[in-house]
């Protein structure tokens, strides 16, 4: 089997869905077989563009199902898109594997097209080549999705004041990786689609927790302070994440295997979690818990943004940094016992 029948065989066929946009029906569209893609985006909507490369031993393991790997690479880029509050159109697909296992590649497309349709999310392109010997696998996405013109959530867009909210549980992904146990959320992983397409109405600000809140709560706060040219912190109330966490390290604090703020201070630093971390103003708290329950989905409001002046006022010195945990008196915790950042990409 050549390249071009790998693509026929595995990608063409299986790119058509039943309810894909119908811009792609148009006459005008080109997609798999041409050099490029080609398609005329809805009037009235903004085009959102994300792009993600998954390694073999650095995000799944050979080991892993196929099935899982299909779906989380599509599962990533998702959530890029949900961040933005944007509704995923169509994707492209690059792969890097050493030969041509047909039952391991059906069964990968399974995954993965299994998810293009649940959010009807077409294949327009990509590439494949052949890799060296004993050379990691890699796959590259490109997904695009469309948002009401200027309408897009940013992470820059925080204000003071705002509540800082979390989707969904955080913790076990990484203890998954660590403690070598099946984790659903770490393998087949869940874009909050529908919660972010809903945050469009009311959020400031977004971003989607892949390499750990502590690590991804730091960008909105940079790119915050640059736009409002001001530092901005957030009051984070540290206990606040218990009720974030995931099911393996509740236990563990259930059967005193780790104390409460042990399980918190992993939560908090853990990856692979693609939940979503957003901020609005405290008038939308009756909307946002409402939200919770017809999304039947947990969202957790964890702390608020403040100045840097407000900080000093309230608690009598200078603050270097971005985010203040506080302890269950309203207290910034000791600096020693601060929760490590999350996953570091160099």
């Amino acid at each position: 089997m050549n390249e071009f029948d790998l693509i026929e065989t595995f990608f063409r066929e299986k790119s058509r869905l039943t309810n894909s946009n119908k811009i792609f029906k148009n006459k005008s569209f080109i997609g798999i077989g041409d050099d490029a893609s080609v398609f005329s985006p809805p009037k009235g909507f903004d085009l959102v563009v994300s792009s993600d490369l998954l390694i073999e031993g650095t995000h799944f393991r050979r080991d892993h199902t196929p099935e899982s790997i299909g779906h989380k690479v599509l599962a990533v880029n998702l959530s890029d898109i949900a961040a933005m509050g944007a509704e995923p159109l169509c994707f492209t697909l690059s792969i890097s594997i050493q030969s041509i296992d047909e039952a391991w590649l059906c069964k990968f497309c399974d995954g993965i097209f299994d998810l293009a349709n649940e959010f009807s999310c077409k294949l327009i392109g990509g590439d494949t080549v052949r890799s060296k010997e004993n050379a990691p696998m890699f796959f590259g996405v490109t997904v695009i999705g469309i948002v009401p013109s200027g309408k897009a959530l940013k992470r820059k867009s925080m204000e003071l004041n705002d509540d800082i909210w979390v989707s969904g549980s955080l913790g076990d992904p990484t203890e998954a990786l660590k403690n070598n146990f099946f984790c659903k959320k770490l393998f087949t992983p869940q874009p909050r689609l529908a919660l972010g397409k809903e945050l469009l109405d009311f959020a400031n600000s977004a971003i989607d927790i892949s390499d750990g809140l502590s690590s991804d709560l730091l960008h909105l706060l940079g790119e915050s302070s640059k736009n409002l040219k001001r530092k901005v912190i957030a009051t984070i109330d540290f206990l606040s994440i218990a009720s974030c966490l995931g099911p393996y390290l509740f236990s563990c604090y259930l059967k005193n295997k780790l104390t409460l703020n042990e399980c918190c201070s992993l939560a908090v630093a853990s990856g692979d979690e693609y939940e979503l971390c957003f901020s609005a103003r405290k008038e939308f708290r009756k909307t946002i818990k409402s939200l919770s329950a017809d999304l039947d989905l947990p969202l957790t409001r964890i702390g608020e943004v403040i100045s840097e002046k407000e900080s000093k006022e309230i608690f009598g010195f200078n603050i270097k940094q971005n985010i203040i945990w506080l302890d269950s008196k309203g207290l910034p915790i000791d600096l020693k016992n601060y929760p490590s950042s999350g996953f570091s990409h160099f």
